[in-house]
């Protein structure tokens, strides 16, 4: 059996073709990994958080605001939401904080952008009382 070695000279030109393509396919792999992680901790350094929505209501939305109040709040956001309705009873979120179904309320969500596998939007609901003024809110993230 031969063995091939440095004193008989360089391997042919197939070889040495071989050995970079194999090279630049896994650099071609390292940077695309690369380039999925970035972006996914760029998008959730960037996103809209659940606690960043809570605070903006917290300051600029009291309770006992009237409906008309929280659509301007919403609008001058750009916030997209929709309009004064019943609650529904299967509404998870709603049951863990004792809203009863039938509850008048506004939906509302935040839309996050970005390139992530995991895109995340931020759902709020208006929990209104029996005279349509603002009772509660409920905010949580939820995904696409």
């Amino acid at each position: 059996m031969a063995t091939r070695n440095l004193a008989r000279g360089p391997l042919g030109w197939q070889f040495r073709l071989l050995g970079w393509l194999l090279l630049g396919t896994v650099a071609l792999v390292v940077i695309a990994v690369v380039a999925v992680i970035g972006s996914g901790i760029y998008y959730d350094l960037t996103r809209t958080k659940a606690a960043e929505v809570e605070g903006m209501l917290d300051r600029y939305l009291p309770r006992a605001s009237t409906a008309d109040q929280i659509y301007t709040f919403l609008d001058s956001r750009g916030i997209e939401h929709g309009l004064v309705g019943p609650s529904a009873p299967g509404d998870p979120a709603l049951q863990e904080s004792d809203v009863p179904a039938g509850t008048m309320t506004i939906g509302a969500v935040v839309r996050n952008d970005g390139y992530s596998l995991a895109l995340v939007d931020i759902a709020i609901t208006f929990v209104l009382d029996e005279r349509g003024l603002l009772k509660d809110y409920i905010v949580r993230e939820v995904g696409r």
